[in-house]
């Protein structure tokens, strides 16, 4: 279950940064929306980005 406190700053308009590792090692850091899908922390982006790719490399 999300703290009542996280809950609230998702309720709002909630932007965030994810950083994530590029293929050379150098970090890469972008804003992104947040927000709250039931009890997941959940954020939009496309397949195609940068940050998808980067959050998929290792997995499967």
């Amino acid at each position: 279950m999300l703290d009542v406190d996280v809950r609230r700053v998702l309720d709002g308009a909630s932007i965030a940064h994810l950083a994530t590792v590029l293929p050379d090692g150098s970090p890469h850091s972008t804003p992104i929306y947040v927000g709250a899908h039931g009890e997941r922390i959940v954020f939009f982006t496309g397949p195609g980005v940068r940050k998808a790719r980067n959050l998929t490399v290792g997995v499967g």
